[in-house]
């Protein structure tokens, strides 16, 4: 087999759904027929397949991602035996007819299905059979019948299940407050915790959140941002600036923000959490001003490492080689001696590697670095929604039955910066084990693998003196209000300003 995106080449005795090079999706199917997907599923890989019922539905799941009514449909009717009686039918036209009309009769009963949704699944499977089309009973072949209801008479109905007006229309996205009140099924679990905290009056970072149905609609829409979604993130986006006092994009009183993603499941490859969203050369140059040239520079240099990791894709190899190539030639280190030695940097050290980071990815790429927050914004979204299809997601999400459709709402918050001096930090705090507490001082994440060894942390056990009586409280009020609260993530902010990031449980 052959990957057109990246030209590699192998030996393969079947087709697999991604390259094993570069991840490229090998199989694509844009609104093709339930019938067509169980038809390749079985050749792929054999009648023996629509024995296993979670198998087939994982597979349906993976292949028609954007059949979910379909989807639905056919989870619903695995729940009986039907599929077993179609495969005791024989080659003679008799047998078939008769495992037919009792595997129509199943559904009918057993799931409160009308005649003819009954017999249009029958027919998905004796397709999937190579039966003869004579044979196999098709609900939209019935005369005299209506369509089945519409993907927009769904999505209605659903909107109706959540406390929605089919007047007002479909809602993208919320504010905190208002995502109290919705389904797990839309938040996910980490926004809806933030939601609820809000509630409650415990601070945590104040945001936005992109509600999970809009995973789907992303790939429905050929894997693109939608317009009306942009303009509802921009209209948030206005509500976060009055709550805040800050203005996303202004030069002088920056609004910067974090992106994170809130799965109904915590799965591995997802996109970790993005930071610094809103920093530019402007913006930095007017913090440096008033907040220190070393803070500045240092927290640009971290937000662009970490940007072109995680959204626009450069391979660390890249990233790492450019920042060597930097210390090699300003400090005169060899390779190993950047492997045994740890290089602190200083501003101008920052401000440099920024450069010259921007300088590389306009010769890797041939385009310029973003530097409009909301093209950044969008880019950052744009890349949390691919992350939900790459191939480590794909595996968990086969190997745990959970359906594409599921998707993952999208957490846009106001940025706290953990960074700020040596009282400031993050955390993590156990409920019943402490001795696992980490608390990084002077950081911005847990999560310093994205720093690429920019950054000498000290590794402390406790937060500051003048916050702990803070945690403790906010902590204990978590543990009383929430159900198995394992750890809770944390940030601190000039040494008393405690502020809650997530939740695990």
């Amino acid at each position: 087999m052959k990957c057109e995106k990246c030209n590699s080449e192998w030996n393969s005795s079947r087709s697999i759904l991604v390259c094993p090079f570069c991840g490229e999706s090998l199989v694509q199917f844009e609104r093709k027929k339930p019938e067509e997907i169980l038809c390749f599923i079985v050749d792929e890989y054999g009648v023996d397949v629509l024995k296993d019922k979670r198998l087939l539905l994982s597979y349906f799941s993976d292949y028609a991602p954007f059949l979910t009514k379909e989807y639905r449909l056919l989870k619903n009717c695995c729940g009986t035996d039907f599929i077993s009686i179609l495969l005791t039918g024989n080659s003679s036209k008799a047998s078939r007819e008769i495992v037919i009309k009792k595997a129509t009769s199943i559904l009918m009963d057993e799931c409160f299905m009308s005649k003819e949704y009954a017999s249009n699944v029958v027919g998905w499977i004796t397709v999937a059979l190579k039966w003869d089309s004579d044979e196999v009973i098709v609900y939209n072949q019935v005369e005299g019948q209506n369509e089945p209801e519409s993907e927009t008479e769904i999505t209605k109905e659903q909107d109706h299940i959540q406390g929605k007006s089919n007047n007002v229309g479909y809602k993208r996205v919320f504010d905190f407050l208002a995502a109290a009140e919705l389904d797990v099924e839309l938040t996910g679990v980490k926004a809806q915790h933030l939601s609820k905290l809000t509630k409650m009056g415990i601070p945590v970072p104040q945001g936005i959140i992109i509600n999970s149905k809009e995973n789907t609609n992303y790939y429905e829409n050929m894997s693109k941002l939608g317009d009306e979604l942009k303009a509802e993130v921009k209209s948030e986006i206005l509500k976060l600036e009055e709550i805040t006092g800050k203005r996303y994009g202004d030069e002088l009183n920056p609004l910067i923000l974090s992106l994170c993603v809130s799965p109904t499941v915590k799965m591995p490859g997802l996109i970790d959490d993005v930071i610094c969203i809103g920093f530019n050369e402007k913006v930095t140059e007017q913090f440096a001003d008033y907040m220190g040239k070393e803070w500045a520079w240092s927290t640009y240099c971290q937000f662009i490492v970490r940007f072109m990791d995680q959204v626009l894709e450069i391979p660390k190899k890249y990233i790492e080689e450019a920042i060597s190539e930097y210390w090699q030639k300003t400090k005169g280190l060899t390779e190993s001696g950047l492997n045994n030695q740890s290089v602190i940097p200083n501003a101008d050290d920052y401000k440099s590697i920024v450069h010259l980071l921007i300088k590389k990815y306009k010769e890797w790429t041939f385009d310029e670095f973003p530097q409009e927050p909301y093209d950044q914004l969008f880019l950052a979204i744009d890349a949390a929604y691919k992350m939900w299809d790459s191939p480590r997601a794909r595996i968990y999400r086969r190997d745990n039955k959970i359906p594409f459709s599921a998707g993952q709402a999208i957490c846009i918050q106001q940025m706290v910066f953990g960074n700020f001096n040596e009282k400031s930090g993050v955390g993590k705090k156990y409920v019943s084990d402490e001795s696992q507490n980490v608390y990084m001082q002077k950081s911005l994440s847990l999560n310093i693998s994205r720093d690429f060894g920019l950054n000498t942390i000290p590794l402390l056990s406790k937060p500051p003196e003048s916050s702990q009586k803070m945690l403790d409280l906010m902590i204990r009020t978590i543990s009383n209000n929430f159900v198995n609260v394992i750890a809770v993530l944390y940030t601190i902010y000039d040494g008393f300003r405690v502020y809650i990031n997530a939740i695990e449980s």
